[in-house]
């Protein structure tokens, strides 16, 4: 029986997990866990009847000894918070909290009928609940998802992984499928942070420094949206399958049966074999995409190529283009056009998503423009003869790899084939996989030979689509980029630029204001005179207020420095409960003065760029 203190305990701090796990109690196997005494007195364990045989969640001769060996063979190093797989009666995670007071920590059971013996055997009292996270017990397949989600978006910081060994082998098929949940979602979550880390500045420039090729170029999505309803097109990646379909991609450009949209360095096969697609798509914020893309495209200033660009890309790809016909995209990673754009007819602007490839961006732009099918060629997402480019890359030869090394995964390829490939490609595959999930109605083929399989993909190669006639007449506009400057509202951008003026103005003494409080903190912390310490926390959450509701801050300093910030987030609700006041000072002033430290820093950079859109409102204004 529960004891009334854990109910209480899970209806003030659980409510929903409580309310429904009380729902399922009816369904309940009542003989599946069964408490039972072990050899020492006061420590049972629990039997689980399974199959005609009786397995043991804990030791049936010593559970404490047992549990003192689970937790003495983990290795805590470089981690902040644990999360514990499988419940049993609780003897591990008590040991664990007591032996390792500073971590944080959210428990999952997989089976029902474990936790209604572990609620009604362990006191909910003894758990910190300022250090507990989330509890979770699988109801429904959705919760394991659902649980890592929601952990892992919270905790920015290593993730210790700490299971009841028992459950490996007593519900292995659940345990199997949360492991592998938990790995692809910590790798997900690791690629993110590598990505925001590298890119979370150059985002913010480029569309700063970009937005004057916005206001100037056709916004392809509010002039075109459904326009292509029924028109087969073709993203054209650079994959090593990429070189058996040239010559098929050339007679399909030449009858125009289908839209060609190459992606990435793609661009640099096709023009190796005279073939120009008839578009060219781009995101990548790096400084090298101009390098390892466009280079060739820029020394032989082909014109005739027109280029779809993703408004947070390398802004040296668009000042260096030599062609006149752009159009753009506005991305995920734009906050600087969410702010300022408007359409004059009120209509509500669409974009792109950011994605780990210009390929699934694409993918979600021609599904927006109304293309069916859509065709992919050259995605192979995996190596090929140890190579994962197509020939005719300038720098394909540098990357070769070796797929008896380290680090790299085996998938299955189009035809149920074990293939390799890397996590960044995984990822992307996945990623792919994502958007094609929500696309109801379209058609996506993958032609790819020994690429990587695509879940919503049917797999026919190119020949066979033209041998089909899935390709069957003409359908390319030659004049199908003919479309007007897109008409924002221009009066709408001066008053934004103003209200923006007025907060960058007063921004940088705020931050110096956080930073004054914070270099306070950390004297009083040298001084330990922590009654004066406490009265700094008011102080710095007033001054650190008038940071956050600043505009400039919010769509331009904060993304710069997304990682810090959301660091800072995360963390200071789990901080406000630290016991010791030097610990919790010394955290405080680290997390804050890496993200003001950071902005203080970036007003540098966003000086020049301030001036450049005062010159551009100066030309809006004189249209108005």
């Amino acid at each position: 029986m529960i004891p009334v203190d854990n109910i209480v305990f899970m209806k003030d701090n659980f409510p929903l997990l409580w309310d429904a796990y009380r729902e399922t109690e009816a369904k309940q196997d009542s003989s599946l866990a069964v408490v039972e005494p072990s050899r020492t007195e006061g420590f049972p364990t629990i039997g689980i009847n399974k199959e005609g045989r009786c397995y043991y969640l804990h030791s049936r001769y010593d559970p404490l000894k047992e549990t003192q060996a689970i937790v003495n063979n983990v290795d805590v190093q470089d981690y902040e918070h644990v999360i514990f797989y499988g419940l049993g009666l609780g003897y591990h995670i008590q040991a664990f909290l007591n032996k390792y007071p500073h971590m944080s920590f959210s428990i999952y059971e997989p089976v029902p009928e474990v936790f209604n013996a572990f609620m009604s055997h362990f006191d909910l009292s003894n758990l910190d609940r300022h250090r507990l996270l989330h509890m979770a017990v699988e109801i429904s397949e959705h919760d394991p998802r659902a649980f890592l989600e929601q952990t892992i978006t919270q905790v920015r910081k290593n993730i210790l992984f700490v299971e009841l060994p028992s459950y490996k082998n007593i519900f292995s098929p659940q345990y199997n499928s949360f492991i592998k949940l938990f790995t692809q979602m910590v790798t997900n979550r690791r690629h993110s942070l590598v990505t925001d880390f590298a890119f979370e500045k150059r985002w913010i420039i480029n569309s700063l420094l970009n937005f004057k090729y916005v206001l100037e170029t056709p916004n392809i999505l509010a002039e075109k949206a459904d326009s292509f309803q029924g028109i087969p097109a073709i993203i054209v990646s650079a994959g090593p399958s990429l070189d058996y379909e040239l010559e098929n991609l050339r007679y399909i450009k030449e009858n125009d049966l289908a839209y060609i949209f190459s992606v990435g360095s793609a661009v640099n096969s096709l023009l190796a074999t005279g073939i120009h697609p008839h578009a060219q798509c781009t995101y990548d914020p790096g400084a090298d995409n101009r390098r390892a893309v466009f280079a060739r495209i820029t020394e032989e200033s082909i014109t005739e190529i027109p280029l779809i660009f993703g408004s947070s890309v390398g802004f040296e790809v668009l000042r260096d283009y030599p062609g006149n016909k752009k159009f753009h995209m506005i991305t995920s990673q734009d906050t600087i056009s969410a702010f300022f754009l408007k359409l004059d007819d009120e209509t509500q602007l669409d974009g792109v998503t950011d994605a780990p490839s210009i390929a699934v961006v694409t993918l979600q732009l021609l599904h927006k423009l109304g293309f069916n099918p859509i065709i992919l060629v050259g995605q192979n997402l995996a190596y090929v003869d140890n190579r994962h480019y197509a020939d005719g890359i300038a720098y394909a030869d540098e990357i070769k790899v070796n797929t008896t090394g380290d680090g790299l995964i085996k998938i299955k390829d189009v035809e149920g084939n074990d293939i390799f490939t890397n996590s960044g490609f995984n990822q992307m595959r996945l990623n792919m996989e994502h958007y094609i999930n929500h696309m109801d109605g379209v058609r996506i083929l993958n032609t790819t030979r020994g690429g990587a399989s695509i879940k919503g993909t049917e797999v026919k190669y190119l020949n066979q689509i033209l041998e089909e006639n899935v390709l069957n007449a003409p359908v390319v506009d030659p004049h199908w980029y003919d479309m007007p400057v897109t008409g924002y509202d221009h009066n709408y951008f001066v008053k934004r630029y103003r209200i923006l003026k007025k907060d960058y103005e007063i921004l940088e003494p705020h931050l110096q204001a956080v930073l004054n409080i914070l270099n306070e903190i950390n004297a009083l912390k040298e001084k330990r005179d922590y009654k004066q310490l406490e009265q700094c926390w008011p102080r710095l959450d007033k001054a650190y207020g008038k940071v956050r509701q600043n505009r400039v801050f919010k769509i331009a300093l904060r993304p710069m420095n997304r990682v810090a910030a959301e660091a800072l987030a995360e963390q200071i609700p789990l901080i406000r409960f630290e016991s010791n006041p030097a610990q919790k000072a010394e955290r405080i002033v680290d997390l804050y003065s890496r993200l003001i430290l950071g902005c203080i820093n970036d007003m540098e950079l966003l000086e020049p760029v301030m001036a450049e859109l005062n010159d551009l409102v100066d030309v809006s204004a004189s249209t108005v």
